[in-house]
């Protein structure tokens, strides 16, 4: 394992991926900066430009992308209350409010600083229990799914608050648009339109919500 590291990082560390890196992740931020543009989107439109570049270039481009899409959601989260990737939902939520009191530097050093520390720590887990998990993963069937969406739908009595009404209204509506789409048997709900075939995408509804 750590002979396979080692060259990765002779692979990686030369100033011309070190350029790159530099400029995916600063155009992985202003794209996640701004709402509806994701970092799945940001990937899908440099990946034309990485068929001419050597391998491990083009991946490091990918991946800064991406990552940096993922802390840039989060600016706009903080100063407008608008989701720019839908990771960044939560972080509206304590981050405009911290904003409307004169402290956006401090949200957004916060927003980076956790960023950048939950990547270096789920890159290392990914490197050492990707595996272990893969193995463990195979092994869940309909019955862990079906207690993993009862579980999810019991949080919504913790987290409703004083009015649990309005916590089940929520969460019937969220039911309801996750209808869309094809169901198991291969039949179409609410599908109106050919695109809506496939489902609400969950980042454009989640950043619709936030906004409005």
């Amino acid at each position: 394992m750590l002979n396979e590291i080692l060259s990765a990082l002779v692979a990686v560390a030369t100033l011309q991926n070190l350029l790159i890196m530099v400029a995916g992740i600063w155009g992985g931020v202003i794209v996640g900066a701004i709402p509806g543009m994701t970092g799945t989107m940001a990937v899908t439109l440099a990946l034309p430009f990485t068929f001419y570049m050597d391998p491990v270039p083009s991946i490091l481009l990918l991946v800064a992308l991406y990552k940096g899409s993922t802390y840039g959601g989060s600016v706009s989260a903080i100063l407008i209350k608008t989701p720019g990737t839908a990771s960044a939902a939560c972080t509206a939520l304590d981050g405009y409010p911290l904003a409307r009191q004169g402290k956006a530097g401090k949200a957004l050093n916060m927003a980076l600083y956790s960023s950048v520390t939950g990547d270096f720590i789920s890159n290392l887990s990914l490197i050492f229990f990707a595996a272990p998990l893969a193995v463990l993963a195979l092994r869940i069937g309909p019955p862990e799914f079906f207690m993993l969406m009862l579980f999810a739908l019991t949080t919504v009595a913790g987290v409703s608050g004083s009015s649990l009404l309005m916590g089940l209204v929520s969460a019937a509506l969220g039911l309801l648009l996750a209808t869309v789409g094809e169901d198991m048997y291969g039949s179409f709900r609410f599908a109106f339109t050919p695109d809506m075939q496939a489902g609400l995408s969950i980042a454009p509804v989640l950043i619709g919500l936030f906004a409005l």
